[in-house]
């Protein structure tokens, strides 16, 4: 029985279709974007991007920025109507203005709005306890600091468009503050219900890199001569970002099909100090506890159950001089977190991170470090 497309399906669809009838000649020189044979590509968002001149399929890469090789993710439905909205609606002529104002305020729009109370409320709590890592993020995504804000940048949405963002954290008098500023050309370009797509992509795409941000924030203290434990590995994605910092990388999964990726990723990157097993987590630290194996770092990143006693205690018979746990569920965190405490470690610090609006949940990343008998911290870099 043939599986019955949704209406995101029938929108996609026709967007790539939309793609297909354009001149893409026309398209790559308006733009300026790179070509080939296969694909047309560029950059959205601080991430790159390749349409297939056959089919109309937007992929992004999964890789890091600056990487040859291309790892394929097929791009969210509001990726898809954002740049399909921009390369084959856009005027012909469209040009900068030079001008920035609010997308509401555009002198085309005749009634909206005003943007912010539903779409900011959540990111604007967020980003008041993480000020300055939002500042960092926004150069990650290749924003260059030129306008007032405690947090703010121009940022590329495409090499050809970009948009203001300015945040203002809150005191005792304001509440904290999100705005985007658009060209006042910006219509232009893309209709304004694709604005509003844009932005909640522009949002999701900070959150994402905040976590990158606290996960990269850990990896780089290690020093290139320790062995780090990457338990519940998945694809490899922290341990290997670790690999540069470290002597060694050990990754364990229980996926199979995870740790050959994970496998492939290394390759793809060059990384030839990591290796992958496929085991359960708790079965394997167990075992190499009790070989007398070492980790100078260990990195955890359970299922929503968490971790086990078994596993916790094995950290324990290892001694890392640092541990860094990545939940997604406060509970079983906190229960966890409680046993690493009796058993030596003291959290350092936490980072909460909204990765699912509009409800309970909530992923936290945790630095911990191991006391000495007297409860003090080990000396040296934490």
């Amino acid at each position: 029985m043939e599986e019955k497309k949704t209406n995101y399906d029938k929108t996609r669809e026709d967007a790539e279709q939309r793609f297909l009838a354009y001149d893409q000649e026309k398209m790559i020189r308006k733009f300026s974007l790179k070509a080939d044979e296969n694909y047309l590509y560029l950059r959205f968002v601080g991430r790159d991007y390749r349409i297939s001149r056959k089919n109309g399929r937007i992929e992004w890469n999964r890789e890091e920025i600056g990487k040859d090789y291309f790892e394929p993710a097929q791009a969210g439905f509001e990726e898809t109507l954002a740049i399909m909205d921009v390369l084959c609606s856009s005027k012909d002529d469209c040009q900068l203005a030079g001008t920035y104002n609010t997308i509401d305020r555009m002198k085309s729009v005749r009634y909206a709005a005003t943007p912010g109370s539903g779409l900011y409320t959540t990111y604007e709590k967020l980003f008041d306890e993480n000020t300055e890592k939002l500042q960092k993020v926004l150069e990650n995504l290749g924003g260059t600091k030129e306008h007032p804000g405690d947090a703010a940048a121009k940022l590329p949405v495409f090499d050809f468009l970009p948009v203001i963002f300015q945040f203002w954290h809150s005191d005792e008098e304001f509440p904290a503050t999100l705005k985007f500023m658009w060209d006042e050309n910006t219509l232009d370009y893309l209709r304004f219900e694709t604005a509003f797509y844009v932005m909640g992509h522009i949002l999701s795409r900070i959150k994402e890199e905040l976590v990158r941000l606290d996960t990269r924030r850990c990896t780089i203290e290690t020093e290139g001569k320790e062995v780090v434990l990457d338990a519940y590995c998945g694809i490899g994605t922290i341990g290997l970002t670790a690999a540069d910092h470290a002597k060694q990388v050990v990754g364990v999964e229980l996926n199979r099909d995870a740790v050959q990726d994970a496998i492939g990723n290394a390759k793809h990157n060059g990384v030839k100090n990591a290796r992958f097993f496929a085991a359960d987590a708790t079965r394997w630290i167990r075992e190499a506890a009790a070989a007398g194996e070492k980790a100078d770092v260990i990195f955890m990143d359970p299922p929503r159950d968490g971790s086990t006693p078994e596993f916790l205690a094995s950290v324990a018979r290892m001694a890392p001089k640092r541990v860094v746990y990545v939940s997604c569920n406060p509970v079983t965190l906190a229960r966890d977190l409680a046993t690493l405490t009796k058993l030596g470690y003291k959290a350092e610090g936490f980072t909460p991170v909204d990765m699912f609006p509009h409800t309970e949940h909530i992923e936290t990343v945790c630095a911990l470090s191991k006391l000495d008998i007297h409860g003090k911290k080990p000396s040296g870099r934490r």
